[in-house]
């Protein structure tokens, strides 16, 4: 029998995590992506492969067994490569994939908001209630009858623009939605916006951030200038782990990827891209 954990993943920096393979558009070096929502995701198998990679970083000799507990692998690691003598272990930990919370928009009257739409919630909202994880949801938010392109939850200029879109005489909601957002996000109201679902789905789509990368023979000279997307430093993402009942090596493994450790994710790690924290769910604590 397993039980199951949500973490939530808060990037420090850039973050690009590859499709792979041939890409037919404008850029060459898309991340990865929900195969049903479109909404950026982080695959099973590549979060999985970071994490392993940095727990074994970070591990002495003397827990390399425990490494290969949680994650799988090689037995023995001095067998015969060529007879292929290994004897190769499953891991015990269940990894899922990482799907998206919020998304930093640009604004007007702030540096950025926490932003998302209710399909994101209602989808994080489904999985923890599949998966019987104790976490308390009451004051989600939510649309009700406003049919405004986007919402917030405290006292603002009613001119507020974010990501360009306004709505004009915006009102604020008045609900208590502290009490979902605390413990899911980490973020209070004041650093939140509310998309419909059309809108967000479209900026996911076409509006993330692409930059242009080069490089350079020993002439200076450009010899191939390729476009990358990737998601912006401050997005949240929240993933699950499984674990057998009472299984004794998730302690460990908790202690060596949440709290104040920085786990990098991803490619280009070497330019400072995909640097993380990861934070065990429910949040303890409001962050920003």
């Amino acid at each position: 029998m397993y039980t199951y954990q949500a973490y939530l993943i808060e990037t420090l920096t850039n973050l690009h995590v590859g499709s792979g393979g041939e890409q037919i558009g404008i850029v060459d070096n898309q991340i990865q992506r929900d195969p049903v929502t479109g909404f950026p995701s982080i695959y099973a198998s590549s979060l999985k492969g970071s994490l392993r990679d940095h727990v074994k970083k970070n591990s002495n000799d003397s827990d390399k067994n425990t490494v290969i507990d949680i994650f799988g692998g090689s037995l023995d690691l001095e067998a015969d490569e060529k007879k292929k003598q290994r004897t190769l272990e499953p891991g015990k930990v269940v990894f899922f994939d990482a799907h998206l919370l919020t998304l930093p928009f640009r604004s007007s009257q702030k540096v950025y908001y926490n932003c998302t739409c209710p399909e994101i919630l209602d989808n994080f909202t489904e999985q923890v209630e599949t998966f019987n994880i104790p976490i308390k949801q009451t004051g989600k938010p939510s649309f009700g009858n406003d049919t405004s392109d986007f919402r917030v939850f405290d006292l603002v200029n009613p001119n507020l623009e974010i990501e360009d879109f306004s709505v004009g005489n915006l009102t604020p909601g008045s609900e208590n939605i502290d009490s979902f957002l605390t413990p899911v996000a980490g973020i209070i109201k004041t650093n939140f916006a509310l998309f419909q679902n059309n809108i967000f789905t479209e900026i996911c789509k076409t509006g993330l951030p692409v930059i242009a990368r080069n490089s350079l023979d020993e002439n200076g000279i450009s010899q191939n200038l390729w476009y990358e997307e990737f998601l912006p430093r401050r997005t949240r993402l929240w993933f699950i782990l499984g674990f057998p009942e009472d299984y004794k090596n998730k302690k460990w493994l908790e202690e060596r990827i949440c709290a104040d450790k920085i786990v990098q994710i991803g490619a280009n790690f070497s330019i400072g891209y995909g640097y993380c924290r990861i934070h065990k769910l429910p949040f303890p604590e409001v962050k920003s």
